[in-house]
Protein backbone atom coordinates (compact mmCIF):
# COMPACT_ATOMS: atom_id res chain seq x y z
CA UNK A 1 0.00 0.00 0.00
CA UNK A 2 1.42 3.32 -0.77
CA UNK A 3 2.00 6.19 1.25
CA UNK A 4 -0.48 8.34 -0.63
CA UNK A 5 -3.74 6.02 -0.12
CA UNK A 6 -2.52 5.56 3.83
CA UNK A 7 -2.43 8.74 4.32
CA UNK A 8 -6.04 9.30 2.56
CA UNK A 9 -7.50 6.66 4.58
CA UNK A 10 -6.03 8.03 7.79
CA UNK A 11 -7.55 11.46 6.73
CA UNK A 12 -10.81 9.86 5.92
CA UNK A 13 -11.08 8.30 9.12
CA UNK A 14 -9.75 11.70 11.08
CA UNK A 15 -12.99 13.78 9.34
CA UNK A 16 -15.22 10.58 10.31
CA UNK A 17 -13.97 11.06 14.19
CA UNK A 18 -14.49 14.74 14.02
CA UNK A 19 -18.01 14.29 12.83
CA UNK A 20 -18.46 11.67 15.82
CA UNK A 21 -17.40 14.21 17.87
CA UNK A 22 -19.80 16.84 16.81
CA UNK A 23 -22.73 14.85 16.71
CA UNK A 24 -22.11 13.76 20.60
CA UNK A 25 -21.17 17.21 21.85
CA UNK A 26 -25.10 18.05 20.45
CA UNK A 27 -26.12 15.11 21.88
CA UNK A 28 -24.66 16.92 25.32
CA UNK A 29 -26.08 19.57 24.53
CA UNK A 30 -29.39 18.43 24.21
CA UNK A 31 -29.07 16.60 27.44
CA UNK A 32 -28.21 19.36 29.30
CA UNK A 33 -31.36 21.11 28.18
CA UNK A 34 -33.60 18.50 29.19
CA UNK A 35 -31.70 18.33 32.60
CA UNK A 36 -32.60 22.14 32.90
CA UNK A 37 -35.94 21.95 32.08
CA UNK A 38 -36.47 18.21 34.40
CA UNK A 39 -35.28 20.16 37.21
CA UNK A 40 -37.53 23.22 36.65
CA UNK A 41 -41.03 20.66 36.19
CA UNK A 42 -39.10 19.78 39.72
CA UNK A 43 -39.59 22.82 41.13
CA UNK A 44 -43.19 23.26 40.47
CA UNK A 45 -44.02 20.26 41.51
CA UNK A 46 -42.46 20.90 44.85
CA UNK A 47 -44.69 24.22 44.84
CA UNK A 48 -47.91 22.31 43.62
CA UNK A 49 -46.82 19.92 46.74
CA UNK A 50 -46.79 22.29 49.29
CA UNK A 51 -49.66 24.17 48.18
CA UNK A 52 -52.01 21.00 48.16
CA UNK A 53 -50.74 20.15 51.41
CA UNK A 54 -51.52 23.52 52.66
CA UNK A 55 -55.15 23.69 51.02
CA UNK A 56 -55.77 19.77 52.15
CA UNK A 57 -54.55 20.89 56.06
CA UNK A 58 -56.82 24.11 55.77
CA UNK A 59 -59.90 21.85 55.06
CA UNK A 60 -59.55 19.77 57.63
CA UNK A 61 -58.96 22.40 60.18
CA UNK A 62 -62.16 24.33 58.84
CA UNK A 63 -64.30 20.66 58.86
CA UNK A 64 -63.17 20.51 62.74
CA UNK A 65 -63.75 24.03 63.61
CA UNK A 66 -67.08 23.83 62.17
CA UNK A 67 -67.93 20.09 63.86
CA UNK A 68 -66.90 21.55 67.12
CA UNK A 69 -69.00 25.25 66.84
CA UNK A 70 -72.01 22.88 65.78
CA UNK A 71 -72.05 20.84 68.85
Amino acid sequence: MSFHVLETKIAGLEGSYHQISDRMSSIDRRLEGFDARFQRTDAKIDALQWRMTSLILASWVTLMVATLLRH
